[in-house]
């Protein structure tokens, strides 16, 4: 349990310290996962109740709330097919994705997603999500600190 405090700990320092500096000195942010995603990791891996958990709660309340939450939107089996592409040495069983993608189809039905078919080419996702980070913003102002 400790290991999953020291984990919290890092994601406050990441999600509420770190994102609101750069935004402070007027860099966008654009988050591969964040506080949504990462809860369902931990419902995955500790339960339903490590969701609740006061440390958690508290990484939720003081994490920066994002301009823009895009999901991924991709079938099942695409995804299945492109992660065994993907070759992966430590794959999740058929068993634990499904229960996964449950997860995730019940967080894409939440109305502040811009949900994006993921089956589209790399190119045409990627001028999508662009065209909703950046929509706002003037040419000076795209260039983006990736964090992962």
């Amino acid at each position: 349990m400790l290991w999953l405090h020291v984990a919290f700990a890092d994601m406050a320092f990441e999600t509420a310290v770190r994102i609101r500096a750069l935004r402070f000195l007027g860099r966008k942010v654009v988050c591969d996962r964040y506080t949504e995603d990462s809860e369902r990791d931990l419902i995955m891996n500790f339960g339903e109740n490590a969701s609740r958990l006061p440390a958690w709660k508290l990484v939720k309340s003081i994490a920066v709330k994002p301009d823009v939450s895009i999901f991924l939107d991709l079938p099942f089996d695409e995804s299945l097919r492109r992660s065994i592409l993907k070759n992966e040495p430590f794959a999740d069983s058929e068993e634990r994705r499904l229960r996964r993608d449950g997860l995730y189809e019940k967080l894409k039905h939440q109305s502040v997603y811009s949900v994006v078919d993921a089956r589209m080419s790399i190119p045409e996702v990627s001028a999508v999500i662009c065209s909703l980070v950046f929509r706002e913003s003037s040419p000076a102002e795209r260039s983006a600190e990736v964090l992962s």
